[in-house]
Formats: structure tokens, C-alpha cells, sequence
């Protein structure tokens, strides 16, 4: 991993692997023409590398921070991630930026429609950092810092109240296993 939280493959011969997928027991990574690990689907590609940075500095599991931004944010396609760069549906101000938007909360096994405000950020990557940084802040997740296990980390973060949908550990874990996250994670762990 570099200092911008790049990762890269050497090989044994000193090479940085460019455009190519190979499997290095963690399931195929592909690296990208500038050596970069991607991966198959561009939107994981864009928040790969600030998701394995989650863990190496505070240790937020990669596969719960991606499949939060894929659930939160339809793969990058709402209006909120799309034109406001909120990928995780954190309410609030990021730097005193908002923006009112109507939202969905599940109360007592109802669905009930309110107006919040949610971040705004200048793009994706001060996005997934600043999911980090709300876990790591928040005492309410301090159970989630160096959690190993998705099917904890997804448990956990729902009991911490982070979303209100009752499904939101079984979706979570639905996206986890059907997009095999967990492989980012033993890269995270091997780094």
C-alpha cells in the first residue's frame, strides 16, 4: 500500500502487475494498467483501495465499508451518492456541507417517509474516508474497530443502530458473499 492507500503486487521478480487478474489465495484480484488492485465492477474499483486503507488505519473491516457503500448508495447510482457523494447515507454536515433529501426509516415495522439532511462531500474518496472516521468516532461503534469477521461486523453495526431497516444485517451479508467481499479483507489483513 502506498502513502495516497494504493495497494499493489510485486512480483518475484520486482515487477508491478499491470492488467491482469491473478490469484494470490484470496481469490482473483485484478490489477489495473497502472498496477492498482480494481476489480471487475468499476464502482467497487473507485473505493476499493479507501476501503483496505480503512483497516490499516483504524480497522474497519473492507467488506462491511463496501458493502455499506453498495447497499447505502444502489452501487453509486442514487441521487445522493451520484450528485452529492454520499455513499454510506450518513446524515449530517461534512465541513458544514448538507443537503435536505427525502429518506425512507423503518419504524415499529413501518415504513415512514422523512425530509434529513445528509453529508455532502467533493467526491467518493472523502466519502468512504469519512465513513471511517464516523465509525471510529462514534462510541456507539467502537465494537466494530478490528472485528475480523463480516458476519459480525454486519450483525454489529445494525445492532448499533446505524440503519433501521430490520433486513439490513441479511442485506448487508447478501452483498458481501454474492460479490465475494471478503476477499478485500484477507488482502487488508495480509498488508
Amino acid at each position: 500500500m502506498n502513502a495516497f492507500g494504493n495497494v499493489y503486487y510485486f512480483g518475484s521478480d520486482g515487477s508491478r502487475a499491470t492488467n491482469t487478474t491473478i490469484n494470490l489465495g484470496y481469490g482473483d484480484l485484478t490489477f489495473d494498467n497502472q498496477g492498482r488492485l480494481s476489480s471487475n465492477n468499476a464502482f467497487i474499483s473507485s473505493i476499493v483501495n479507501g476501503a483496505i486503507q480503512g483497516w490499516a488505519q483504524h480497522q474497519i473491516l473492507p467488506s462491511l465499508t463496501l458493502a455499506q457503500a453498495i447497499l447505502e448508495s444502489a452501487w453509486g447510482k442514487s441521487t445522493l451518492a451520484s450528485t452529492y457523494h454520499n455513499l454510506f447515507g450518513i446524515k449530517g454536515s461534512y465541513n458544514g456541507m448538507s443537503v435536505n433529501m427525502p429518506t425512507y426509516e423503518e419504524y415499529g415495522g413501518r415504513m415512514v417517509l422523512i425530509n434529513d439532511a445528509f453529508r455532502r462531500y467533493p467526491d467518493n474518496n472523502a466519502s468512504v474516508q469519512d465513513h471511517t472516521d464516523f465509525l471510529i468516532k462514534n462510541s456507539r461503534y467502537h465494537n466494530l474497530i478490528g472485528v475480523r469477521d463480516a458476519n459480525t461486523a454486519t450483525y454489529l453495526i445494525r445492532a448499533d443502530g446505524y440503519a433501521t431497516a430490520s433486513t439490513y444485517t441479511n442485506s448487508l451479508r447478501n452483498v458481501i458473499n454474492t460479490y465475494d467481499l471478503t476477499r478485500y479483507d484477507r488482502v487488508a489483513f495480509s498488508l
